[in-house]
């Protein structure tokens, strides 16, 4: 119930935040392909920003569809749930106090990379940038992906 509480607040927060900010809009025109230009670099934020912002990208993940963005949390991997099936590669998105995961974005590498060589150390700090892709979860809702995603390794 505390985790619900504590969504609604940050849901608050963000919608008070982000009603004078139209630069994001689903009707924005397209990025260029080339060159790749992040328009939204959490990285760069504070992390109250930051957690106002992934609030905004777990709500709303239409609004950056097709955008390329930058996030940074702790990198892990899904094992396949079935033989045959596709390991899942997630950046956790802590909160501002870095205690809790917020969201846990998937995110698809543009280069094919070895599982695990390629990769950093599980649970390790990274940053990650890529294309905003909205899939649906097995009950419909809409969850923001990164495809063509680049990998940045960081220090712990």
């Amino acid at each position: 119930m505390k985790h619900c509480t504590m969504k609604l607040a940050l849901a608050a927060l963000a919608a008070a935040a982000f009603a004078p900010l139209a630069a994001h809009s689903a009707d924005a025109p397209a990025q260029p392909a080339a060159p790749r230009k992040i328009k939204l670099d959490l990285a760069k934020m504070s992390k109250t920003i930051r957690t106002a912002w992934a609030v905004k990208l777990l709500q709303n993940p239409e609004d950056f569809k097709g955008d390329i963005i930058q996030i940074v949390g702790d990198f892990y991997a899904d094992e396949p749930e079935d033989e045959g099936g596709e390991r899942r590669y997630l950046c956790a998105l802590k909160d501002a106090a870095g205690c809790c995961t917020l969201i846990d974005v998937e995110f698809r590498p543009r280069e094919k990379l070895s599982w695990p060589k390629d990769f950093p150390e599980e649970f390790t700090p990274v940053t990650v940038n890529g294309r905003v892709e909205v899939v649906r979860d097995g009950k419909g809702d809409a969850m923001p992906r990164l495809a063509d995603a680049v990998i940045v390794r960081q220090k712990k």
